[in-house]
């Protein structure tokens, strides 16, 4: 469906009708998570598009739309509210993507409270982060605040956009690509957030064994290294002479925990961390 074409075509038939019509469809698309694909952004584009060449009152249709997506998300935080448990069976609730929900409780607790403001301007995040707060028990109060200041910003930022450019010819012959450009820049702030996160993970990532050790590795956590009364330190799993103070084996790549001293020159002291004993072993 052509906005840009429909929307006056439906305003000259209809008249004031397009007022209940828009503000069920800012509702629908914030308060129900099984409506995620409305067009919210560009249809307030759209009906703000009109305003300047006397279709649509701007006065009236702002405030009305404000009050929408504020009682949408105030809905689909009472939902997710009445259905948190539900959410735990993933053979309940099949027709919500969980996917989506995953999605947006990552991104609910990578922001925390301000979420709520934040998912506004991104598509299928906004309607799916009020459903998560209210599922996780965000207190009412703290949501309330921050959905109206997320509201307000929201519609009043893409008003805005179309009473000022909507009429531009440029705009009005690439519609649809000015549409799109609308919808990407939505998602810009989750995908540089993603970008971010994942140069940061990759910073903070610890040096990996060269090859899979885990059972060497299981045993390796739970005994030191041995020294032998020559002063030789060896590695408790391939038994191959190291450094002393090294953390890693650079044959087998085992788990060094710490060095355990010879109790004499005829035996080795292997000491478990589990339960701190010490057992002697003859020197081979």
């Amino acid at each position: 469906m052509n906005l840009n074409t429909s929307l006056p075509d439906f305003v000259g038939a209809h008249g004031w009708l397009i007022y209940p019509l828009l503000f069920f469809i800012i509702f629908c698309e914030t308060g129900f998570v099984v409506t995620p694909f409305l067009p919210g952004d560009s249809i307030i584009f759209a009906a703000a598009a009109l305003c300047p060449v006397g279709k649509l009152n701007v006065f009236f249709m702002v405030p009305l739309l404000i009050v929408a997506a504020i009682l949408g998300d105030t809905a689909n935080y009472f939902i997710g509210h009445a259905l948190s448990n539900l959410l735990k069976d993933e053979n309940k609730l099949r027709f919500i993507k969980r996917k989506y929900v995953e999605d947006a409780q990552r991104f609910f607790d990578k922001h925390g409270k301000k979420a709520i403001v934040i998912a506004r301007f991104i598509p299928f995040v906004r309607t799916f982060t009020p459903f998560v707060a209210g599922a996780g028990r965000m207190k009412w109060r703290h949501f309330a605040a921050y959905n109206c200041i997320g509201g307000i910003l929201w519609v009043a930022l893409f008003t805005f956009l179309g009473y000022a450019f909507g009429n531009i010819p440029i705009v009005q012959e690439y519609y649809d690509l000015v549409i799109i450009g609308i919808v990407c820049v939505s998602l810009l702030p989750i995908l540089i957030s993603k970008i971010i996160s994942t140069v940061k993970k990759r910073q903070a990532k610890p040096d990996e064994p060269l090859e899979d050790t885990s059972a060497k590795l299981e045993t390796a956590e739970e005994k030191t290294v041995l020294r032998y009364s020559d002063g030789v330190t060896r590695c408790p799993v391939c038994q191959k002479q190291i450094n002393a103070g090294i953390k890693f084996c650079p044959y087998c790549r085992a788990k060094i925990v710490s060095t355990a001293l010879p109790k004499n020159n005829s035996s080795i002291r292997t000491v478990v961390e589990k339960d701190l004993s010490i057992q002697d072993k003859p020197c081979r």
